[in-house]
């Protein structure tokens, strides 16, 4: 079963989706907190 939700983390929503009773966050949500190249963030 997948359930979805969200955090406001220093303003920036960062969606967290729960599958199997694990929680998974975006990655790139997380990387926007930091920058807006996200791509940048991720690979570095």
């Amino acid at each position: 079963m997948k359930k979805a939700g969200k955090l406001d983390i220093k303003g920036t929503v960062v969606r967290v989706v729960k599958i199997n009773g694990e929680d998974f966050v975006c990655l790139t949500d997380m990387a926007k907190i930091k920058s807006e190249d996200t791509q940048q963030t991720i690979t570095s």
